[in-house]
């Protein structure tokens, strides 16, 4: 599969810093964590050496007798018959969960070998992490996601389409020809339905053939479920196994309380899962907040809150949404009861701004008596709030942005819809397929 992954020019970066710390890369399961270092080696003709302590558990023995970086480095290089003093060789340590004293030893080729080139990745690492923590600035982390819809473009092979998304800026450039924009929006509704789980598009790309990429979107989904045992030991699996089967109706919908999960479980518990689930980084929490400032997480509160799903491919898999009763012409931000389309752009922008860090996303709602009002998305850019809604309705029908504009006394508002790009009356209206560049 010939993605272009922005993963692995982040990669590239990392490696080539003068001060170069062991990277942690993190993310859901089924990412593309481990294609991306292959992937990255081999352009740049890197000598790979992977150890899989999922795969081989053995080799958690390598860190159990001490953590003495020269003894762990000469063991390797006499099993594996390579130099780590050659700057080609990188070390990757792969599902790391599975040997806890690997990921302190990370810390150690930083203070004694720091001319080795390593790097480590794995599945449901947060949990570990929640118990031993991470060596503070001896570590650097790196975050994997979905592909995003640049990047589905790339895998297309629209490598131009993917170019004009990546450099199109929102204050300045011109609305795209109809058949550019028109055709863009035929990517987005296979977006929709294939979402951007690396093995989903590899098997559509390969097969040509939705019903392969639906089969493998229900292997990903069942994959997840029989994680959550793996949670038992903090998290009831069962109410875990509640929340991930209300996803296909909570992801994407209205601000919902934990007692809308289960009322039948106390609040408490529905948290704890729900923390653990955004551990996994299967799910991602959306906090209102007053945005009377930045950061927005200051003002966020959790008493309401809405919720995003990993993928939007899985999404789709998890509600049953059966396309063959949709009109052709339908309206993407009407799919599902719009619940895709903000699903989508929730995606778009975390993979857009949680590089190093996760990025929270944030919803603005005002509960006053006899006027409520939401706004569906605020982010911070160029150190002002901008507020983001997602519709297909006209101008008119923009109560909460004009509101949301006027109290905050926000210049500019955005709207994310089918129509191509138009400015007006302190609005910017930009397609879906944009979602990215904001």
């Amino acid at each position: 599969m010939n993605i272009q992954r922005r993963l692995i020019s982040d990669l590239s970066k990392w490696s080539a810093q003068a001060d170069r710390k062991p990277l942690l890369i993190r993310g859901a399961r089924q990412v593309g964590k481990s294609w991306a270092v292959a992937e990255w080696c081999r352009k740049e003709s890197k000598k790979l050496v992977t150890i899989n302590f999922e795969e081989s558990p053995q080799f958690s023995k390598l860190f159990e007798k001490d953590l003495s970086i020269q003894r762990i480095v000469n063991e390797l290089s006499l099993l594996f018959t390579v130099s780590f003093s050659d700057p080609r060789t990188v070390l990757f340590l792969d599902e790391i969960q599975k040997a806890p004293q690997a990921i302190t030893a990370l810390r150690y080729f930083y203070e004694h070998r720091p001319d080795i080139v390593v790097l480590a990745a794995g599945s449901l690492i947060e949990f570990i992490l929640e118990e031993q923590g991470l060596p503070v600035g001896r570590i650097q982390s790196l975050y994997a996601h979905p592909l995003s819809f640049v990047e589905f473009l790339g895998a297309l092979g629209k490598n131009t389409l993917a170019d004009a998304v990546n450099s199109f800026d929102v204050e300045t450039s011109p609305a795209f020809p109809d058949l550019v924009h028109h055709e863009l929006l035929n990517d987005l509704k296979l977006y929709y339905k294939l979402g951007g789980m690396p093995k989903v598009v590899s098997t559509f790309l390969a097969h040509n053939d939705i019903r392969a990429a639906a089969i493998e979107e229900t292997t990903l989904v069942r994959g997840y479920r029989d994680d959550f045992r793996r949670f038992a030991a903090k998290v009831d699996w069962a109410l875990l196994e509640t929340v991930f089967e209300k996803m296909g109706f909570l992801a994407g919908g209205p601000p919902i309380k934990f007692t809308t999960i289960d009322s039948q479980a106390r609040s408490a518990q529905v948290r704890r899962a729900l923390l653990a689930l955004e551990r996994a980084m299967l799910i991602h929490k959306i906090r209102p907040t007053s945005a009377v400032g930045l950061p927005l997480g200051a003002n966020a509160v959790d008493k309401a809150f809405k919720l995003a799903f990993l993928d939007i491919g899985l999404l789709h898999n998890l509600i049953g949404f059966d396309w063959a009763h949709l009109s052709p012409d339908a309206d993407l931000t009407d799919v599902a009861d719009g619940r895709l389309a903000e699903q989508f752009v929730a995606q778009e922008i975390i993979c857009a701004r949680s590089t190093n860090d996760t990025y929270g996303l944030h919803t603005w709602h005002r509960s006053h008596p006899g006027s409520e009002a939401e706004v569906d998305f605020v982010v911070e850019r160029g150190n002002h709030v901008v507020p983001i809604e997602v519709k297909s309705h006209e101008k008119g029908r923009l109560r909460s942005l004009h509101l949301f504009q006027k109290e905050l006394r926000c210049p500019t508002g955005y709207v994310l819809s089918q129509r191509n790009v138009l400015r007006s009356d302190g609005l910017v209206f930009l397609p879906l397929y944009l979602a990215s560049r904001l």
